[in-house]
């Protein structure tokens, strides 16, 4: 290590070493390192869907609601059908990864003062990084409900992964095509840095 102030230096050689408190075999070194990188992986994939999934609902729902404002532009009824079903298929899929609030879903006019009035399960990506940091603050092995919970979680996770791909690389492609011969302008997914159109 170097340590530097104005024009002197001063460099020393530094060794760090495991908190003699915690002991942990390496064989479960090792376990709780695999265990903790597929749920980093599964974490990045469910992250990176929940936001391509949120802002196609968004971008859906907003031009839904633009057709229905007086004197807006309405594409024909059965683009507007097939939107409008496009999506409630969107939003059943995007609470999947993300919370009700994220997926056109109204805050509990309760607040925090009560449950909410339908039970919703947790969503994936909430499940994976809750899952991640219980791993991660316990220095030990994963215990087997834990591996358990990574095989049902990838398991979820996949088959979520291939509807959100559907929705958002054939079905909105599709509705988009439908929108371009009717010469309605088409909808597009939010990007980071931009807008770019999913057609």
């Amino acid at each position: 290590m170097k340590v530097a102030v104005a024009k002197v230096e001063q460099t020393k050689t530094v060794t760090v070493e495991e908190d003699p408190r915690i002991a942990i075999a390496p064989e479960e070194r090792v376990a709780r390192r695999q265990a903790l990188d597929q749920l980093a992986q599964m974490a990045t994939t469910a992250v990176a869907a929940r936001r391509s999934i949120t802002g196609m609902r968004r971008s859906l729902n907003d031009a839904i609601e633009a057709w229905k404002k007086t004197g807006a532009t309405k594409p024909p009824e059965n683009i507007q059908k097939t939107a409008e079903d496009l999506l409630k298929r969107t939003e059943e899929t995007c609470r999947r990864f993300g919370t009700p609030q994220q997926c056109g879903e109204k805050a509990n006019p309760l607040g925090t003062a009560g449950p909410p009035l339908v039970y919703m399960p947790p969503a994936i990506t909430q499940r994976v990084l809750q899952l991640m940091g219980g791993i991660e603050n316990y220095a030990a092995a994963p215990s087997a409900t834990q591996l358990e919970q990574i095989k049902i979680l990838q398991g979820l996770l996949a088959s979520a992964s291939v509807d959100s791909r559907k929705l958002t690389q054939e079905d909105l492609p599709a509705l988009n095509k439908m929108m371009n011969e009717a010469g309605v302008p088409f909808i597009t997914i939010p990007r980071a840095g931009g807008a770019t159109p999913s057609s």
